[in-house]
């Protein structure tokens, strides 16, 4: 063969050696990129779906506790206990880490796992809220007139001991309290759900906690 050739031929191969070698990395480095990405997606998703979990079993246990066993009392604005101040600030879903969501093709699973990360907030305040007034207004004027757990109570009466505007307030507020954690708990379990669902629809293959609610 011609040395010119030769050495042509040489070169040619060494240059697709190397062009073969760089694309073999590049797609290396390609898939492991895709594989971390996909890990912190996976990560974020199974975060937001334990941090949802929680949230409801709070509620749950706030219904089963305060709500549930006086929910039929004609006056349960009274018979409801208050509670501890319930601190549960740090139990939010971080949504950021869920934007990845609205590339994908259910960009408004985002949005109604917003809508349940704040419904619960709103719950938690407007349980608190209901329980300040219950604890630090409505249980002195009850301890004050000496109200047994057996006296008998009318809507009169309760008025008068509490006076009118007190009265509607924890009336209101005791209504409130229980629409929201009822509401809250209805919505939360479908949204967590869904964003399982659709986890699994973008991220085929990889683990997704299920959500089990109490």
């Amino acid at each position: 063969m011609d040395p010119l050739l030769t050495t042509l031929f040489g070169g040619l191969i060494a240059l697709v050696a190397a062009f073969a070698g760089a694309w073999f990395a590049y797609r290396l480095e390609r898939k492991q990129r895709r594989r971390e990405l996909d890990d912190s997606r996976v990560a974020a998703g199974n975060r937001a779906v334990m941090t949802l979990m929680n949230q409801v079993n709070k509620l749950h246990n706030i219904r089963t506790q305060f709500i549930d066993p006086k929910r039929q009392d004609e006056f349960r604005c009274l018979t409801i206990q208050a509670s501890s101040p319930l601190n549960y600030g740090h139990v939010r879903v971080d949504l950021d880490a869920l934007a990845f969501l609205v590339e994908t093709t259910h960009p408004e699973i985002l949005g109604e796992v917003m809508t349940a990360d704040e419904a619960f907030h709103a719950t938690i305040e407007a349980f608190n809220v209901r329980s300040a007034c219950h604890r630090e207004r409505v249980q002195q004027l009850v301890a004050a007139a000496g109200v047994r757990k057996n006296d008998i109570v009318t809507d009169a009466s309760v008025e008068e001991l509490l006076g009118h505007r007190l009265y509607q307030e924890i009336t209101y507020q005791t209504e409130q309290a229980i629409s929201f954690v009822d509401r809250t708990l209805a919505l939360t379990p479908v949204t967590a759900r869904e964003l399982r669902k659709v986890l699994l629809s973008e991220l085929p293959g990889r683990r997704i906690l299920a959500f089990d609610a109490p």
